[in-house]
C-alpha cells in the first residue's frame, strides 16, 4: 500500500489560510511579508512563495510587486477542486446545486454553438 505524504507548500497552503482565518483577515487586509511568514512557518523563502503562488492561483490572495502580500477577493471563491477549500458548509453547497440546477438543465437542452436571437 503506498502512502502519500502531503507536500510542505500544500501544508504551506492550509498555514497560511488558518492564518488568514485564525486572525480574522478579511479580503484586502495585508498580510505579514514573506520574510516574516518563512520565520513565522520555519521553512524557506523560495518554499513559502511556491505556496504562495498556488494560493495567488486561486485567488485568495494577492501578491502586489512592491506593496506587499493582501487577502485576495476570492478567498471564499468556489472552485472544484479547490485546493484552499478546507470544508464546505452545507448551506452553501445547497445553494451552488440549486444555482447549478438553474443553470445547466437549459443549456443541456440548447444546441451546442446555436444563439438564439434577442428579442
Amino acid at each position: 500500500m503506498m502512502v502519500v505524504r502531503p507536500s510542505l507548500s500544500g501544508v504551506l497552503t492550509e498555514q497560511v489560510l488558518g492564518l488568514i482565518s485564525d486572525s480574522g483577515l478579511q479580503p484586502g487586509d495585508r498580510l505579514p511579508t514573506t520574510r516574516e511568514l518563512a520565520q513565522r512557518f520555519s521553512v524557506t523563502t523560495p518554499t513559502l512563495r511556491e505556496a504562495l503562488r498556488r494560493l495567488e492561483a486561486t485567488g485568495a490572495i494577492e501578491m502586489r510587486h512592491g506593496s506587499g502580500l493582501y487577502v485576495g477577493a476570492d478567498i471564499e471563491r468556489i472552485v472544484l477542486p479547490n485546493p484552499n477549500m478546507r470544508s464546505m458548509p452545507g448551506g452553501q453547497l445547497l445553494d451552488l446545486l440549486d444555482a447549478r440546477i438553474l443553470i445547466e438543465p437549459p443549456l443541456a437542452g440548447s444546441p451546442r454553438g446555436v444563439r438564439e436571437p434577442r428579442s
